[in-house]
C-alpha cells in the first residue's frame, strides 16, 4: 500500500481528489506571434490564383544562375570581389589543390 507521502514528484496531484492539478496552479501563458511579423501573410488562406501569382514573383528574379552570367556583369564582378575580400580577412576558407579526379568533371 502506497502511503499518501510517497507519491513521486512526476505523479501529478489530481490523484488526490479535491487538490489542484499542476495546470492550474502554472497555467500555460497565451502564445503570441512577435509584433514584427504581424505584417507578413504566410499564405495560409491564400486562393489558389494568389498563391500562383506569388509563385510567379518569387520565381522570376533577374539574378544570374552561373558564373559565367555573373561575370559579365560589373555589378555582380563587383559583388563577388567584395565576397572574395571579406571571406580572406575573415580566413574562413584555405586554398588547396584541387584532387586529380576532380580535374576532369567540367
Amino acid at each position: 500500500m502506497i502511503s499518501e507521502n510517497s507519491k513521486t514528484a512526476a505523479e501529478p496531484d489530481a490523484v488526490n481528489p479535491g487538490t489542484e492539478t499542476e495546470s492550474e496552479k502554472h497555467p500555460r501563458r497565451e502564445r503570441r506571434a512577435p509584433g514584427w511579423l504581424l505584417e507578413y501573410e504566410s499564405g495560409e488562406g491564400f486562393s489558389e490564383e494568389e498563391q500562383e501569382a506569388a509563385m510567379v514573383f518569387f520565381m522570376s528574379n533577374n539574378d544570374p544562375t552561373s558564373y559565367e552570367e555573373a561575370s559579365r556583369d560589373e555589378k555582380w564582378k563587383e559583388a563577388m570581389k567584395r565576397e572574395i575580400e571579406v571571406i580572406e580577412k575573415n580566413r574562413t576558407w584555405d586554398l588547396v589543390t584541387l584532387p586529380a579526379h576532380a580535374k576532369n568533371m567540367e
